[in-house]
């Protein structure tokens, strides 16, 4: 067969096929499923033993044709997919190799696998939905709710609202709820109530600790102007002392500087601007660190503005 007509047939799995000499014509008067299920062992096996198991099946495939069985098309690292899934993999084309990892990887795990086997037909956006859910959100009331990728991004963004402001106890309460009325009307209401659930308003963050000190007062205002910082200007000097702000002193870097400012609701804090003398701003590292000090300021305080991106999941999810 001519490389371009592999090519068209095969794409990025043409040189994968090539190198385990399947039959082509013989592949190619295959039903779906099957196609599927010796693609997937293609483009999955990674061991020697299971790309010798992959060697021995297009050997089988040259000999029986069609009249091979859909198991023992799957090598004995993919056997773990159900081939009932398979059978309902609606397609036509072949899939990408991620696809079918990602099957494979879905296929270790129970939730995700009672849920595959009740489908009534599998596409490959179900299977990048399905692997974007986290286990304990892995409901088939959920899963069937959910039409797009950016949906399951947007209702796993309002767990973990609810797990940063509650618990994973209060997060495993939202997820039932949600899965079992397998919709999303009205699930704003169900969402606050949740979450404002025996909650009480969140502390303010402590002025001084290991890490950090408060700047209040003029004369540190001054001592940070010396050091390059913008607040010998009377509008951040005012900010200091009118804002709903609070800026701190970060000795994580040199004369860096970390404004909190309030968020809505129960959410606390949110980190507003970090910054060091002439506009520098924080590496990655220093970042990082920064977010692990935070937690001595005993106070909930996120790198994120919650209700900036809890109304961006609502409205995902109200499509």
């Amino acid at each position: 067969m001519h490389p371009s007509v592999l090519n068209m047939l095969f794409g990025e799995h043409t040189d994968a096929v090539l190198g385990y000499g399947l039959p082509i014509d013989a592949f190619c008067r295959l039903d779906t499923p099957k196609r599927h299920a010796l693609a997937a062992s293609v483009t999955t096996a990674r061991s020697q033993r299971q790309k010798l198991e992959v060697s021995k099946v297009c050997g089988l495939l040259a000999k029986k044709g069609d009249g091979v069985s859909l198991r023992s098309l799957l090598h004995p690292g993919a056997v773990d997919i159900p081939y009932s899934v398979f059978n309902r993999i609606s397609d036509q084309s072949l899939w990408s190799a991620k696809d079918y990892r990602q099957i494979l990887k879905l296929s270790k795990c129970s939730e995700a696998r009672a849920i595959l086997r009740h489908c009534r037909q599998i596409n490959r956006s179900d299977i990048t939905i399905l692997n974007e859910l986290s286990a304990p959100w892995r409901k088939r009331g959920i899963f069937e709710a959910l039409e797009t990728l950016q949906q399951a991004r947007a209702l796993m963004c309002l767990g973990e609202a609810v797990r940063f402001v509650a618990d994973a106890d209060r997060e495993r309460a939202f997820v039932a709820a949600i899965g079992s009325s397998g919709s999303f009307s009205g699930i704003e209401e169900r969402f606050w109530r949740i979450l404002y659930k025996n909650q009480t308003s969140p502390p303010a963050p402590l002025n001084s600790t290991q890490s950090f000190e408060r700047i209040n007062s003029e004369k540190q205002c001054r001592k940070l102007a010396k050091a390059g910082h913008c607040f010998g200007d009377l509008s951040m000097i005012e900010a200091v002392f009118t804002s709903e702000s609070l800026f701190y002193s970060w000795t994580g870097a040199k004369d860096a500087v970390v404004e909190l400012i309030r968020d809505s609701g129960p959410f606390g804090w949110y980190i507003g601007e970090t910054c060091r003398p002439k506009a520098k701003s924080l590496t990655r590292l220093q970042f990082k660190a920064l977010e692990e000090d935070l937690l001595q300021l005993r106070a909930p305080v996120s790198s994120n503005q919650w209700t900036r991106k809890i109304q961006s999941a609502f409205r995902a999810l109200r499509g």
